[in-house]
């Protein structure tokens, strides 16, 4: 496992748990590693104000950040090159008219 993405794991526990008993916050002397291996880690928290223990699993993932910017670009450019503007509605309503067609004939 990556030691910094261990740091992260602790430092986000410490900053969100709240015991599921008392809804007591935990400090980072809460938390115990009970085992590590590859990309899998097991907690044991041990609430600070009821004494409870409970068992935390944590999975890590790795993702390729370029990857999923590129991802966020094209979506990002489909949403702005696929809107239609006032004067495309305008148009399209106008040569419905003078068709003489409903907008639910277009998708029949």
């Amino acid at each position: 496992m990556i030691y910094k993405a261990l740091q992260w794991l602790v430092e986000w526990l410490k900053d969100t748990y709240k015991c599921p008993e008392c809804k007591h916050a935990i400090s980072e002397t809460d938390i115990d590693i009970i085992w590590a291996a590859w990309t899998s880690v097991n907690f044991n928290i041990i609430c600070p104000k009821c004494w409870k223990s409970w068992i935390v699993q944590s999975q890590l993932m790795t993702i390729d950040v370029k990857w999923i910017e590129q991802i966020q670009n094209s979506i990002e450019n489909i949403t702005k090159t696929n809107k239609i503007t006032d004067n495309e509605i305008t148009s399209l309503d106008k040569d419905l008219k003078t068709k003489q067609i409903n907008v639910s004939d277009l998708f029949n």
